[in-house]
């Protein structure tokens, strides 16, 4: 999962993360390190963010 690249693409900041209640510093450090992702609603919330399903978004 690459999603800094999906985010980039998305034309949105780390900031504007925070729209799809994740906060600033979790992203960040999900953004750092893919295995700070540990629950699926985070899962749901970035897919939710980039209008993805969760299956698309793993498959990226």
């Amino acid at each position: 999962m690459k999603i800094v690249a999906l985010r980039e693409e998305s034309r949105y900041t780390q900031e504007d993360m925070a729209d799809f209640e994740l906060s600033l510093r979790q992203y960040q450090r999900m953004e750092q390190d893919p295995s700070a992702i540990v629950s699926l609603w985070q899962v749901f919330k970035i897919a939710k963010a980039h209008g993805l399903t969760i299956n698309d978004l793993l498959d990226i």
